[in-house]
């Protein structure tokens, strides 16, 4: 349950939502926009509508996956930045290169238990990035996923000199 604020003491707070406690005009019991003290559940189902219209246009569907796109660098920066913001293997500092690995594996029980794949970044930030989550390139987590351990830190031969598969 959220904390009760008047809009009032939201605004000296520099807050953009609020909690009362009390019902909107459409009996929502929900947090409320600062600005103009509407129920966020209303806001949301009047503007749903307008969205849709506008994604069915070219121009529109370009702005809004372009906003999207952007959002979601960002988030992806932040988060691989606090853990590190490099490969804890090899040192990659790319970030389109970059991504997120479970350090003891169990990747694909915490998707099952949490929902979509593309929301670990969401995820992270929500709990306050927690612990057990390293940076790794692709080609990192990709070996870690197929080999158990990364290529890098595999044994090299001495017949070949290449890494033992």
């Amino acid at each position: 349950m959220k904390p009760l604020i008047r809009r009032v003491e939201a605004r000296k707070l520099s807050l953009t939502r609020y909690f009362n406690g009390k019902p909107c005009k459409e009996g929502h019991i929900a947090e409320r926009l600062v600005s103009s003290g509407q129920c966020i559940v209303c806001t949301h189902a009047r503007s749903r509508p307008r969205l849709k219209a506008y994604l069915k246009t070219p121009h529109g569907k370009a702005v809004v996956n372009g906003r999207r796109k952007t959002n979601r660098t960002k988030l992806k920066a932040e988060v691989i930045t606090h853990y590190g913001g490099k490969c804890a293997c090899c040192g990659e500092a790319e970030l389109s290169f970059l991504c997120m690995d479970h350090i003891e594996g169990g990747g694909n029980k915490h998707r099952r238990e949490e929902g979509k794949a593309k929301e670990l970044t969401n995820w992270l930030k929500r709990n306050n990035y927690p612990e057990g989550f390293q940076v790794l390139c692709a080609n990192c987590n990709l070996s870690k996923h197929l080999l158990g351990v990364c290529f890098h830190k595999r044994p090299v031969t001495k017949i070949t000199g290449l890494n033992a598969l």
